[in-house]
């Protein structure tokens, strides 16, 4: 059951998409205070002043309860949401004013856009009750959410204009000068997008108009930044910008080459707990995940203190990255809500603003201090893990003189991971090109050799003339010196498809022990070892695949659901193709699978419940098409799986 509050415009809440009713205004009131107090329980007494403050204590008293009472009725089966006795607090799964806070926290524009648009209707329009109390909180929260708000418009007129997409920048900054005439930033953002875009006198137009307002509504003139700029375009010069201070003391930083090592910097953690005592906590936990990483003998880490200067700022993570000298930020937040830790972390890459990495952790509170060093620990192999492996673009490049050569490679080796025939031919003609342009790129001919294996798995027509060029690559590579790991892997691979498991297992662990950080190669260890029967290791070589790289392909997830499979874990098998299927719900050998599974169960409603699925999405669907995509496996798990799709009701 999803419980979501709604509190931009009208007052919503909903269960599951259904509405709610709140028939009390007090009652609607106490569930968007304690919503947006961060789950942080609040005292009986402060809530009954905040609502009844009119009224005597004992009456105020006696009106808390009845509302609260009224509430756990109209919230029904989810009554528990509302906690407590003394002491109360709100437990909800979605609530639309912290996930705009939560998307500016991001702050890459995407994320920007994203959050303007929830905050496009005021907090509570047209809410008010006769509780003064109440009224003064919440005209202090709409002027805080509306400054947020204005703030985010400004950064994406920002990004427009430093992206030279003027049209947009002079949008954005007309939204901001709508929402704040008087903002002069947003005068200046709009006059430089008008100047970039040719349109100098509608940028001196806008100054004309700003200085006007300035003057008839605060009897003040335009600040000194602006007149410049004013004076700059008037006089052909061009433009350079005025960005606010930053309270930084780094002469030089933008101008220092970056380090060869990769850069990271990690900023303060933001307390969402909406208690002010959490802040240690959400501190302790970015300054020893910046210790723990400074460790990291690949890493260069910038010092905690010079990213203390961004605490509770609203920034501009590209700057950051010019004003550290980094490429990578990683930012966070930290909520202590009941007897739960919420700690979100996200890693930006400050080159392109793309997010390249994000994890939400979820534990029960316990040992705050263990659990911090936990939380550390986690977020610290992962990140670790996700850049080393995110660097290995760097190491291909290595291979090879080729830029071209590369850049074909990589992307070929992207394309290969979506698993569809279009795709896969199209990582084939990529890496074909990589291969013609640099004829002893060795990992490129290896990847090509891999993508004829998966087209030969999911197109059967011209799979011997396919099968061929395999045997011509492996020979290829094995031919000049000791075999690299990727030539091991696809040998491996090769043995797989023809169901020499032994084989492949022994070329898999030869890959692993030369490159133990690679999830490809260690991928392929866990699959050949599910052909000889050794499952659990097999898990394990899957999870750790999963572990150094968190952006897997899911056929990683589908192999681990299998070793659990085989391992008598069915229900925890098939709780990761269902997780599988909500994410990806048209690729189409993950209905294929649920079918089969759930008829195997004996869940025959589920199983012809994913066979029409099958259908919608192919409707040439033939069980007799499916078989040659599992040809590489054991036997009796292939039949075992194509009696089930029988059972499912697919047409054979």
């Amino acid at each position: 059951m999803t419980l979501a509050l709604q509190l931009f415009g009208k007052f919503r809440l909903t269960a599951d998409g259904r509405d709610v009713p709140v028939r009390s205004r007090k009652g609607q009131a106490l569930l968007a205070y304690l919503a947006l107090n961060g789950e942080r329980a609040q005292p009986r007494e402060h809530l009954a002043t905040l609502l009844w403050g009119d009224r005597f204590d004992d009456q105020a008293r006696r009106s808390l309860r009845q509302c609260v009472f009224g509430l756990r009725k109209d919230l029904g089966d989810d009554a528990e949401a509302l906690r407590g006795e003394q002491e109360l607090s709100l437990g909800l799964d979605r609530v639309d004013v912290r996930d705009f806070e939560n998307l500016l926290a991001e702050g890459l524009p995407a994320s920007l856009e994203r959050a303007v648009t929830l905050e496009a209707e005021l907090l509570l329009a047209g809410f008010a009750i006769k509780a003064e109390a109440f009224d003064d909180w919440l005209e202090r929260e709409r002027r805080r959410l509306r400054a947020l708000a204005g703030d985010a418009r400004e950064r994406l007129a920002r990004y427009h204009l430093e992206d030279g997409d003027f049209a947009r920048a002079a949008a954005e900054a007309g939204r901001l000068m709508a929402f704040d005439p008087l903002r002069e930033e947003g005068v200046r953002l709009a006059m430089r997008a008008a100047h970039a875009a040719g349109r100098r006198a509608e940028a001196l137009k806008l100054y004309d108009t700003c200085a006007e307002n300035l003057r008839r509504d605060l009897a003040t003139e335009p600040e000194p930044a602006t007149t410049r700029l004013r004076d700059a375009i008037r006089d052909g010069a061009p433009p350079a910008e005025n960005r606010p201070d930053r309270g930084l003391d780094l002469p030089g930083a933008s101008v220092l080459p970056r380090p060869e090592r990769i850069s990271i910097a990690v900023l303060p953690f933001t307390n969402l707990s909406g208690d002010v005592e959490q802040d240690l906590f959400a501190e302790g936990i970015a300054h020893d995940v910046n210790l723990s990483l400074s460790h990291v003998q690949d890493f260069f880490v910038v010092s905690y203190q010079s990213s203390l200067v961004y605490k509770d700022r609203l920034i501009d993570l590209r700057q950051v990255g010019q004003d550290l000298n980094v490429r990578y930020v990683l930012q966070g937040s930290a909520r202590i809500a009941g007897e739960r830790v919420r700690v979100s972390a996200g890693l930006t890459d400050t080159k392109t603003g793309q997010r390249i990495w994000g994890e939400r952790y979820d534990r029960a509170l316990g040992d705050l201090f263990a659990l911090q060093d936990d939380l550390t620990r986690e977020m610290v192999t992962a990140l670790t893990s996700q850049l080393l492996a995110g660097e290995f673009a760097r190491l291909w490049l290595r291979s090879t003189d080729n830029f071209e050569a590369w850049f074909y490679a990589l992307k070929g080796s992207e394309m290969m991971t979506r698993w569809t025939p279009a795709t896969a031919i199209e990582s084939v003609d990529l890496l074909a090109r990589a291969v013609d342009l640099d004829p002893d790129f060795a990992d490129a001919w290896a990847l090509l050799g891999f993508c004829y294996l998966t087209v030969s798995m999911l197109i059967p027509v011209g799979t011997v003339t396919r099968k061929a060029a395999v045997e011509d690559i492996i020979e290829r590579l094995f031919r000049d010196g000791p075999p690299r790991p990727r030539a091991l892997m696809l040998r491996g691979w090769n043995h797989i498809y023809q169901n020499r498991h032994a084989e492949a297992a022994a070329d898999m662990e030869l890959a692993v022990a030369q490159t133990p950080r690679d999830p490809a190669v260690r991928f392929g260890l866990g699959f050949a070892l599910c052909g000889v029967g050794r499952f659990e290791e097999a898990e394990q070589h899957v999870r750790e695949s999963i572990r150094l790289n968190p952006n897997y392909p899911i056929g990683y997830a589908g192999i681990l659901a299998r070793t659990l499979f085989e391992q008598g874990k069915e229900a925890d098998g098939l709780a990761i193709w269902e997780e599988i299927g909500r994410t990806h719900p048209d690729h189409l050998p993950i209905p294929i699978r649920l079918a089969a599974e759930y008829a195997l169960a004996g869940r025959l409603g589920e199983a012809r419940a994913q066979a029409a699925e099958v259908l919608r999405i192919d409707p040439e669907f033939r069980i007799a098409t499916a078989a040659p995509w599992y040809q590489s496996v054991d036997p009796k798990w292939r039949m075992r799986l194509l009696e089930g799709l029988r059972v499912a009701g697919l047409p054979e």
